[in-house]
């Protein structure tokens, strides 16, 4: 298989103790590795490409949704408050 995806993911805590991830580092994250993936399916003749690229486009489709999500909350609200 393909070598290790090397990727730095930056976190925060909150005073509560909470963890957080950026958005936008969590949705490169799952790009990168449907990138990664993808080379399986086709380098590996043990994987199923059809399994494997059906993964990759769910992969995909959670990054994109987050993107939307995230868009929806940073846009001004034409009423005047918070989403």
């Amino acid at each position: 298989m393909s070598e290790a995806l090397p990727m730095t993911v930056g976190v925060a805590r909150d005073a509560e103790g909470e963890l957080y991830v950026p958005a936008q580092q969590v949705t490169t994250l799952l790009r990168r590795l449907a990138a990664h993936w993808r080379t399986w399916g086709e380098e590996t003749a043990a994987l199923d490409t059809g399994t494997v690229h059906a993964l990759v486009d769910e992969l995909l489709e959670v990054a994109d949704q987050l993107d939307v999500e995230c868009i929806a909350r940073t846009r001004p609200n034409p009423e005047g408050g918070e989403r």
